[in-house]
């Protein structure tokens, strides 16, 4: 009667050492399951951040080689604005250089140039101006002149610049000429030629006294009442002077340009 407990026992021991061996199994399996789930939830949610981080160098790499884009940008406005100035200064030495070597473009002065004549004696010490074809300035000062009128021994002087005999003239203070033509009335009767001779100087700078004296061409106008002089100025500027015994009455002077 004792033995049969005993081996009623021994397959109880057997049975309940089984169920521990295969519990563990079991449970060891299924943790691992569940754990390489969580690993590879984690695994995929990782890359995520991961990839966030990484566009964020992206972008702000983008911006920095933008700034450098920006800066270079500024330099080239910069370079441009230098250019400008030196463009400026280009033009600045330009517009010296032209006061500095006027035009000679063609001009033609005549008496209605002059301002209106006093009511006694004549013009001394005026100044008046034409302009150039270029319409660039020319400007005269003018000593004993007057707007010619009536007839003198039996020829019209209307408008003509009456020069007085002896210590008339005119001279540049502006603009330049390289070939002038000026035409005076021819003045004479019976009695004999009152016709005066003009004296033209030149020079750079000219005044009432200096200049070098031109040699001056002399035609007859073709109807016979005129004389045409015409010279080459060696200068920019001349002075036209009379210096005769007689009134010089000139319709006009030229610049042939």
């Amino acid at each position: 009667m004792k033995i049969r407990p005993f081996f009623l026992a021994i397959p109880a021991l057997i049975l309940a050492g089984c169920a521990q061996t295969s519990g563990p199994n079991d449970s060891s399996v299924i943790p691992s399951s569940e754990g390489s789930d969580i690993s590879l939830s984690s695994s995929e949610a990782t890359p995520i951040p991961s990839s966030s981080v990484e566009a964020e160098p992206a972008v702000s790499s983008s911006s920095t080689k933008a700034e450098p884009t920006l800066s270079s940008s500024v330099e080239t406005e910069g370079a441009s604005s230098s250019s400008g100035a030196e463009v400026g200064s280009s033009s600045s030495a330009t517009s010296i250089a032209g006061s500095v070597t006027p035009s000679t473009a063609a001009w033609e002065l005549t008496c209605n140039a002059l301002p209106a004549n006093p009511a006694q004696g004549t013009l001394d010490d005026v100044a008046f101006t034409v302009m150039d074809a270029d319409q660039a300035e020319v400007g005269f000062m003018g000593y004993k002149l007057h707007t010619g009128g009536g007839n003198k021994s039996g020829v019209s002087i209307d408008n003509t610049i009456q020069m007085s005999k002896e210590s008339g003239y005119l001279y540049m203070t502006s603009g330049a000429a390289s070939h002038i033509e000026f035409e005076i009335k021819i003045i004479s009767s019976s009695y004999g030629d009152f016709t005066g001779s003009p004296t033209v100087y030149s020079a750079n700078e000219i005044n009432e006294e200096n200049g070098v004296e031109v040699t001056l061409d002399r035609t007859e106008g073709k109807d016979g009442t005129t004389y045409i002089y015409s010279c080459e100025l060696p200068f920019s500027r001349f002075r036209l002077a009379n210096e005769s015994s007689y009134a010089l009455y000139i319709t006009y002077i030229r610049n042939i340009g």
